[in-house]
């Protein structure tokens, strides 16, 4: 497997609880732009990953060789990571709704 949790720490921020007090810290006018950008980046960074899993495809297709394990491995477990982050992330926005429409 990969060194996931290397990854986890350096994104420790996008944790749904953390997050959601990363937003409730913000200025308001701050919110929906600081959402957007870190959906943005890790839109981006799925992206980058899934044409770096197709390319390993098409090599493997090309050469007539065996898919790379590892690096079809790492970069699907860095998808999968970037879709559990953009959860979060929208988790703790609906978080963030519920308690500032109450007050």
């Amino acid at each position: 497997m990969t060194e996931s949790g290397d990854y986890r720490k350096q994104f420790d921020r996008f944790a749904q609880d953390r997050y959601l007090t990363t937003l409730r810290d913000a200025d308001p006018d701050a919110v929906i732009p600081t959402l957007f950008f870190d959906l943005m980046n890790r839109v981006n960074m799925i992206q980058g990953k899934a044409g770096l899993i197709l390319a390993e495809i098409e090599r493997s297709e090309i050469e007539a060789d065996a898919l790379d394990r590892a690096v079809t491995e790492n970069n699907t477990v860095k998808v999968m990571e970037g879709a559990v982050d953009m959860a979060n992330i929208l988790k703790a926005l609906m978080e963030y709704y519920d308690l500032t429409q109450k007050e």
